[in-house]
C-alpha cells in the first residue's frame, strides 16, 4: 500500500529538484518558483506523513500474529511432552472455564483460538481435550 505512495513522494522530489535546476538557469521568477515550491513541499509533507501511518497502523497486527502463531507451534511441542503442569497452564492461557467432565477437559476458547476454530467451521461453544496418555490431542 506504501508503494505508490512512495512512488509520487519519488516524483515529487523530482519536480523539487527540476524546479530548482530551472530556477537556477533563470528560467522561472523568483515569485513563480516559491509558490510551486511551497506547493510541493507541501504535498512532500503530506505523502511523508501518510506513509509514516500506514507504516505505524499497518504493522500492528504483526506481533500478535507472530506470538500467536509461536503458540501454535508451542502446541504441537507440548503435545509431544509430559508436562502436565505445562499443558495446564496453556490451557488456562487459551480457554476459560476448564472442566474435567467424564475424563474429559472441556473448555470454551478466547480470542484468536476462538476465531481460528470458527474459520474451520468449529462452531461448538465447548471443545474436549481427551485424556490420551496424559492430555492427550483436542478432540474437535
Amino acid at each position: 500500500m506504501t508503494k505508490p505512495l512512495q512512488e509520487e513522494l519519488n516524483k515529487v522530489e523530482n519536480k523539487i529538484s527540476k524546479l530548482l535546476d530551472a530556477h537556477l538557469e533563470n528560467l522561472l521568477e523568483a515569485d513563480e518558483y516559491h509558490n510551486k515550491k511551497s506547493e510541493l513541499i507541501e504535498k512532500k509533507v503530506t505523502l511523508k506523513q501518510k506513509i509514516a501511518q500506514i507504516g505505524q497502523k499497518g504493522n500492528h497486527w504483526l506481533e500478535p500474529l507472530e506470538n500467536w502463531l509461536k503458540e501454535v507451534n508451542q502446541v504441537q511441542n507440548l503435545i509431544s511432552r509430559n508436562n502436565l503442569r505445562e499443558k495446564g497452564e496453556f490451557l488456562r492461557k487459551i480457554s476459560s472455564n476448564p472442566k474435567i467432565l467424564a475424563r474429559k477437559i472441556v473448555f470454551e476458547p478466547l480470542g484468536v483460538w476462538k476465531i481460528y476454530l470458527n474459520l474451520f467451521g468449529r462452531e461448538q461453544k465447548f471443545l474436549a481435550a481427551e485424556p490420551l496418555k496424559p492430555l492427550g490431542h483436542l478432540t474437535i
